[in-house]
């Protein structure tokens, strides 16, 4: 029986607890079966600020991390390391082409400040791979998913999304839904040209995002 959260009133939008928001988290791996198995990617990629118990910086391994092993504090892990659900952990719409430790990507769900959750993804590319999302097929099924939803790459320092092609040639004007304004668009573009489809036409461009940005991803990281 699928869980029904508790909801909160947050202004005139409504925030999930977290409590519940990890008992739907739950709820939705146990549907899909998934464990995290021999795959670590996330103590690498995916940074920890929760002092004094872990500071780490992301695309940095964990200095508790065992490769193929796990974690070897995990009774005693921090509390966003013990509440983050990676997407291929509980959306069963990703097949095992996404298990992260294949595809050298970890993939997060975008997040609003009340705390609920968005249709927006992030992938978070390995440093190691930098250019794993520009591969086949994954290139092609990150920029389908983007042609329909907000999405973000995250590949080491540089940062991409995919804009409709006036966007991208004239960025003055261009905000992202995180609230928050590209302040930059860097000249080089990303991907075999346009991509045409009925609404226009798109390219994936780097972007420079502005701090809120950074803060409202930081804190989407617990949560799914």
């Amino acid at each position: 029986m699928p869980v029904k959260p508790e909801v909160a009133k947050s202004g005139s939008r409504e925030a999930v607890p977290e409590a519940a928001r990890l008992e739907i988290a739950e709820a939705r791996r146990q549907a899909t079966g998934r464990q995290c198995g021999k795959c670590t990617m996330c103590c690498t990629i995916l940074g920890v600020d929760e002092p004094p118990h872990l500071t780490k910086p992301p695309d940095t391994k964990c200095q508790h991390c065992a490769p193929g092993k796990g974690c070897m504090i995990y009774e005693r892990r921090p509390r966003k390391c013990q509440n983050f659900y990676c997407q291929w952990l509980v959306d069963s719409k990703l097949d095992d082409l996404w298990y992260p430790l294949t595809a050298r990507i970890v993939i997060l769900p975008g997040g609003n400040a009340d705390g609920s959750n968005t249709r927006e993804l992030i992938f978070e590319v390995d440093p190691r791979r930098p250019d794993r999302w520009l591969q086949h097929p994954y290139f092609e099924r990150i920029t389908n998913y983007a042609l329909a939803h907000p999405t973000t790459v995250r590949a080491g320092k540089h940062w991409y999304t995919l804009l409709p092609r006036a966007d991208a040639e004239n960025p003055e004007k261009v905000t992202i839904r995180w609230r928050s304004k590209i302040t930059t668009i860097k000249p080089d573009k990303i991907g075999p040209g346009y991509f045409k489809t009925p609404r226009g036409d798109f390219r994936w461009v780097e972007v420079v995002p502005l701090a809120e940005f950074f803060d409202t991803w930081r804190s989407s990281a617990s949560r799914v």
